[in-house]
C-alpha cells in the first residue's frame, strides 16, 4: 500500500481556514490573539487567514473601543449577520419550530406554527418548514444564504430523513426526507436526527455539556426520551435506538401506548399521563 504523501499547501490553508472558522462558529467573537493561542499558528498566518474569511463574506473584524491597557489592541474576529445560516427545524407533537440560525449560533429569526392533527401528515408538514424558510428568509439580512438544514423528529429516523416510526406522530415508514427535499432549494443539504439525541448533542456542544466528554440528556414532552454522548460522540446503537427510554415496557398490563405496545415509560410518566393522573384529559 503506498504512503501518503506530503500535504499541498493549498489543503493546508482549507485545513487552516476551517480551524478558524470552528473556533469563531463555537466560540463567537474571538481576538486575533486568542486565535494565535488556541490553534498554535503564528500571528502573520492567522491574519491572512481572518483576510480569507473576510473576503469570503464568512467573518468581519474591528478594533475594539474602550481599552484601557497599552499597547496595540488585537482585532476582534465575529461571525457576518450577512453571512451564510442553517434552517433548524424541530418537528413536535401539535407544533413546528423553525429558525434561521448563522454563524456562532445566533438565531437570526425564528416562528413556530401550531400543527393540527389532521394537517401534520408528512407532505403536509414539509409543505409548512418550506414555507416558513421563505418567510424566515425574507427577514434576513440581504447577501445572507442558506447552506443547510438539520431537522429534528421525535422518533427513529436515518440520517436521510427516513423516518422508521414516529409513534406520537402516526409515522411509519415514511419517507420525510425525499419529501422535504422536493420542497427545498436543490442545492442545501439535508439532516435528520432523533429528537433527545440532537437535544445531547445540543447540550454537549452548546449547553450544560460543553465542558464534558460523556453525557446523558433526558427528554419528557408527549413521548420520553433520551440521547447519550460518549467520548463526544453520539451513541445511537447499531439500528438508531439506542436511547429511546420512553418505549421501554415497565408494565406489560398498562395503558396502550402510540407505539404498539402497552405499559411503556411514557404512558406513565409522559406529559398526557401525568395530566390524566392531574384530572386534566389530554395534552394542554
Amino acid at each position: 500500500m503506498p504512503r501518503p504523501g506530503p500535504a499541498r499547501p493549498d489543503e493546508i490553508r482549507q485545513h487552516n481556514l476551517s480551524l478558524v472558522l470552528e473556533q469563531v462558529h463555537r466560540r463567537g467573537e474571538l481576538s486575533r490573539a486568542a486565535l494565535t493561542h488556541s490553534l498554535g499558528l503564528n500571528r502573520s498566518t492567522i491574519r491572512a487567514l481572518v483576510a480569507d474569511l473576510t473576503e469570503l463574506n464568512l467573518v468581519s473584524e474591528h478594533v475594539p473601543v474602550g481599552r484601557v491597557r497599552a499597547g496595540r489592541p488585537s482585532h476582534l474576529v465575529g461571525p457576518r449577520a450577512d453571512g451564510p445560516w442553517v434552517l433548524a427545524v424541530e418537528v413536535e407533537v401539535g407544533e413546528l419550530v423553525v429558525a434561521a440560525v448563522g454563524l456562532g449560533g445566533d438565531v437570526l429569526a425564528r416562528s413556530e406554527r401550531p400543527l393540527a392533527p389532521d394537517h401534520s401528515s408528512p407532505a403536509e408538514v414539509a409543505r409548512v418548514i418550506a414555507d416558513e424558510a421563505d418567510a424566515l428568509a425574507a427577514k434576513l439580512a440581504a447577501g445572507s444564504w442558506l447552506v443547510g438544514a438539520g431537522v429534528s423528529i421525535p422518533g427513529t429516523v436515518r440520517p436521510d430523513g427516513h423516518v422508521a416510526q414516529a409513534p406520537n406522530l402516526h409515522w411509519r415508514d415514511q419517507a420525510f426526507g425525499q419529501l422535504l427535499a422536493e420542497q427545498l432549494p436543490k442545492h442545501v443539504p439535508l439532516r435528520f436526527g432523533n429528537d433527545a439525541n440532537l437535544g445531547a448533542l445540543a447540550e454537549h456542544q452548546r449547553g450544560a455539556a460543553q465542558d464534558t466528554g460523556h453525557c446523558i440528556y433526558l427528554s419528557g414532552k408527549v413521548g420520553v426520551g433520551g440521547g447519550v454522548i460518549v467520548d463526544g460522540i453520539a451513541l445511537t446503537g447499531a439500528g438508531g435506538f439506542a436511547g429511546e427510554i420512553g418505549h421501554m415496557v415497565l408494565d406489560p398490563a398498562g395503558p396502550p401506548c402510540q407505539c404498539g405496545s402497552n405499559g411503556c415509560l411514557e404512558t406513565l410518566v409522559g406529559e398526557e399521563a401525568l395530566l390524566r393522573l392531574c384530572g386534566r384529559a389530554g395534552p394542554v
